[in-house]
């Protein structure tokens, strides 16, 4: 029996669906759409309510070769698996802005019991290291088994209880490792209670990583992490920033970009412009994490959450602006572009003062800076500040209905001036400085 109600790249159901339609012995399949996953499962063979998973982790470019290994194992073992069945929902799921939760989970394998982990996991690793393929970051909540595979123990469906542990719910969108009471890893032995790693939401047990505290996970994307803690010695608050490994953001390794931020952040913190943003303590690995450690701005909220929490007044717009263009301005100064501005890469704390975070993107190579990147980025800014619409902050929105709106306002000449310099295509020369705020 054969649901037709799907969604799949023709590319993808080439691949899967000749082998959904053959009958392994009285095997019948069947498939369904569940949010951006394509559920493949044998309708004759019933589904506990929770059991093992398995991930096959791996990059958008090389989903294709190995869906087409993959899927043939399953279907062989006559075992349910579900796969992100359009690679543009896919790509998504290793942007900064998707669920660390669900990136890089191309394929789920459903292995009940502990010997079908085992089994399938061996089988489906030999056949994955056959393959040229690069290594990949799993969930956050997973066990790393290889490069490209992972597991943990879960509720197959997240309205359920576990039968063999009924104290305990285990969701597919956990932030770490976990295991039931009474259940047991047969890969390292352990059961029940293992212990967390950062980020745990576990608040009985305190991470201390050398000299450093962490108290919380602040944000968590596929690539890396943001927590805040505090300085063991002498409380002094702290943000860690963690890059993982095997993971990537715009094809640049995530520890590659996080060294790029030490790199500016030490630069900075050199300059006479220090004041403007975090400055680093350390930076060293942790289980082949790197983590960066920095001073945390106090009382601060990004500019986001400054522009949508409350009216504000053109008074405040105006010196708000004035602000971020004399930051701008203090680092374009020491040769430094930042090429990653936005709402919530800028703080703001009581008194207003601008700061510049997330400095994974930003060049202190004279060949690369490109002031202009930033010229446009703080223009449409200069848009958002007065007509907070998010999508202004995206480079494929157009912006003339906006421009004309703005043109025909009570806002000072000089803004309007200043947006349009700011985003035209040949501004004479003019940098940061050449944008007049009064």
């Amino acid at each position: 029996m054969l649901n037709k109600h799907y969604v799949i790249t023709p590319e993808f159901a080439k691949v899967i669906i000749p082998f959904l339609k053959l009958e392994m012995g009285s095997t019948c399949w069947e498939w369904l759409v569940s949010g951006i996953y394509l559920n493949c499962y044998p309708i004759d063979i019933l589904q506990p309510d929770a059991g093992w998973i398995v991930r096959v982790n791996v990059l958008l470019d090389d989903a294709f070769q190995v869906l087409s290994t993959i899927v043939p194992v399953c279907c062989e073992a006559k075992i349910a698996f579900k796969v992100i069945g359009d690679p543009t929902l896919y790509q998504y799921a290793f942007s900064k802005t998707a669920p660390a939760e669900d990136a890089g989970k191309f394929i789920t394998i459903y292995t009940p019991t502990s010997q079908q982990l085992t089994e399938i996991m061996n089988q489906v690793d030999l056949a994955i290291s056959k393959l040229d393929i690069l290594p990949c970051a799993p969930p956050v909540s997973d066990m790393l088994f290889s490069d490209n595979l992972s597991y943990r123990y879960s509720s197959y469906n997240p309205d359920s209880t576990i039968s063999s542990c009924p104290d305990d719910l285990i969701v597919d969108h956990a932030d770490y490792f976990t295991l039931p009471t009474g259940i047991t890893d047969p890969f390292t032995g352990e059961s029940g209670d293992t212990d967390n790693d950062i980020g745990t939401t576990d608040t009985s047990s305190v991470v201390v990583i050398e000299n450093y505290e962490i108290e919380d996970v602040l944000h968590r994307n596929y690539a890396t992490a943001i927590y805040k803690g505090k300085r063991v010695s002498d409380g002094y608050p702290i943000i860690l920033k963690e890059a993982r490994p095997n993971a990537y953001i715009d094809d640049v390794p995530a520890t590659t970009r996080l060294e790029n931020e030490y790199r500016v952040l030490t630069k900075i913190a050199e300059s006479r412009c220090a004041h403007i943003c975090p400055t680093p303590l350390d930076m060293f690995e942790e289980e082949h994490h790197l983590l960066l450690f920095m001073t945390e701005i106090w009382n601060a909220q990004t500019l986001y959450e400054w522009r949508q929490k409350a009216e504000r007044t053109q008074t405040e717009l105006l010196n708000v602006a004035k602000e971020i263009r004399d930051t701008l301005s203090s680092i374009h100064t020491e040769n430094i572009s930042w090429n990653d501005l936005h709402a919530s890469n800028i703080l703001l704390d009581s008194a207003n003062t601008v700061y510049l975070i997330d400095a994974e993107f930003a060049s202190i190579d004279p060949d690369s800076t490109d002031f202009d990147l930033d010229i446009r980025m703080f223009g449409r800014l200069l848009l958002w500040l007065v007509y907070p619409v998010d999508t202004l902050l995206d480079w494929t929105c157009r912006i003339d209905v906006f421009i004309q709106k703005l043109e025909q306002s009570n806002y000072p000449q000089h803004y309007i001036d200043a947006v349009h310099i700011a985003l035209c295509q040949n501004r004479g020369g003019r940098g940061i400085r050449g944008l007049t705020l009064k």
